[in-house]
């Protein structure tokens, strides 16, 4: 499959999304839902590389009144 191959070939991925009601949107959970399959992406020898790095970065609806310093949250794993 072309989206494997692209992550075979990858140093990292960066998933940008917006968040729905505390789920990622349709697409990209479908879109795991067909690359990241068994025998790829988990089982006891998977095939899936191994990536150093992973950026998760989302946006939601927020009340107005958190400060900045609350705003700005990364999560990163190297």
């Amino acid at each position: 499959m072309i989206e494997q191959e692209k992550i075979q070939n990858s140093d990292a991925i960066v998933f940008i999304y917006p968040v729905f009601w505390t789920e990622a949107p349709a697409k990209l959970v479908g879109w795991f839902d067909r690359v990241w399959t068994t025998g790829f992406a988990y089982r006891p020898d998977p095939a899936m590389k191994v990536l150093e790095k992973a950026l998760f970065s989302f946006v939601q609806e927020k009340p107005c009144n958190l400060s900045l310093k609350q705003e700005r949250r990364v999560l990163w794993k190297q």
